[in-house]
């Protein structure tokens, strides 16, 4: 053990296994806990994340990694990649019964009585499968590396599913515990909130409109409170709640009005996407980044009324235009040092579900498209490996 280590060690020093930023940014927390210095000391604008300011990085996925170091007396990176794949495993079964009850819902024409559907020669109903098909994108895209990797993808991966099955199961009040859990993991779990708010408040059986407006209300603090609580941890540690938003600006992605407008309009997105397109040697993570702020839009306008439910294209459109990813992959080709890949891969998991729901109708669809997404994935694990920045 001690051979393989120091060779895992020497590999790492020639970079032949770089750490991603989530997993340094993870890993130093584990180490050092929470630090943070202001941006003068942090270093230049493409600097990657640094120990000595990891604020960016939510506390839920380091405190179960944690948990579990102490509990089994694991190594950090063992901790880390541990809790990683089991939030994997456990997301993907909770996303295929997520899936597969919508399906059932929502796929009225491919009754499971259908007796000439294909689906039947493998004695499996339309929406079992549906959900397969989604699930099997979730797993092997372009973006799913994110999944694997010390991070709090899978995690995230994990709430959206279990949030979106118990509104479906209207259980409001466990819904907003799982919302606030999202809310401590990732930035984006705190749009769980609003969509938690506006579901309670069109489904609840409830036939007082201020009642449902206070109880959504309730929920929507509820589904706030570990963001709340990570903010309030900040500013009693370091004087400033806004140390979150630090390691944006080292990134190039902050929140500004000039990154926000310029995000706006389509012809500046289009812009971004040609000029990986056509004029830069082929990228081809910045390629796909680029095309991805314009594709989400267009196949939620087309198909998100018809194959989505209310609160998974609300979702939908809120994680897409969420200013992490707007900022750092729609603003300006030259400033983009840093992409959102992991943001992106939030904002596909709407989108699975579409193309879950059309590959069941089209069935010829499904074995290119997955061959073609399983060659993306591929190659972005090779490019991962070889340290090429993927967000």
């Amino acid at each position: 053990n001690d051979a393989r280590h120091r060779r895992t060690a020497a590999l790492r020093s020639e970079k032949l296994l770089p750490e991603t930023p989530a997993e340094a940014g993870y890993g130093s927390i584990l180490s050092h806990g929470y630090v943070y210095e202001s941006a003068g000391s942090a270093g230049g604008a493409e600097s990657a994340p640094v120990p000595s300011n990891n604020a960016a990085w939510y506390p839920l996925f380091p405190l179960l990694a944690a948990a579990l170091q102490a509990i089994t007396g694991l190594r950090r990176a063992t901790s880390l990649i541990t809790i990683a794949w089991v939030c994997a495993v456990l997301g993907a079964v909770v996303f295929f019964a997520c899936a597969r009850r919508h399906y059932f819902n929502r796929l009225p024409a491919l009754d499971p009585v259908e007796s000439l559907h294909v689906t039947r020669r493998w004695d499996l109903a339309p929406a079992d499968t549906a959900a397969l098909w989604a699930t099997a994108f979730l797993l092997i895209n372009p973006f799913s590396i994110f999944l694997y990797e010390r991070g709090a993808g899978s995690l995230f991966v994990l709430l959206f599913g279990l949030s979106l099955l118990l509104v479906q199961d209207r259980w409001w009040l466990p819904a907003a515990v799982v919302a606030s859990l999202a809310s401590a993991a990732v930035p984006q779990g705190a749009l769980f909130a609003p969509v938690l708010v506006l579901t309670y408040v069109l489904r609840s059986n409830s036939r007082s409109l201020m009642r449902r407006a206070s109880a959504g209300a309730v929920l929507g603090v509820i589904a706030l409170l570990g963001v709340g609580a990570f903010l309030l941890f900040l500013y009693a540690h370091f004087g400033t709640a806004g140390a979150v938003l630090e390691p944006l600006h080292i990134w190039t992605a902050g929140l500004n009005w000039a990154s926000l407008s310029f995000a706006l309009s389509p012809i500046n997105a289009l812009t971004h996407a040609f000029y990986y397109s056509f004029a830069t040697p082929l990228n081809m993570p910045q390629l796909l980044a680029a095309w991805s702020v314009l594709i989400p839009p267009v196949l939620l306008m087309l198909l998100g009324a018809r194959f989505l439910s209310f609160e998974q294209e609300l979702l939908g459109w809120l994680l897409w235009a969420m200013p992490l990813v707007s900022g750092a992959v729609a603003g300006t080709a030259e400033s983009a040092h840093w992409l959102s890949m992991g943001r992106l891969m939030a904002v596909a998991l709407p989108l699975q579900i579409i193309i879950g729901a059309v590959i069941v109708r089209f069935r010829w669809l499904g074995p290119w498209l997955l061959t073609a997404a399983a060659a993306f994935f591929a190659m972005f694990c090779y490019l991962s490996g070889a340290g090429h920045p993927l967000g």
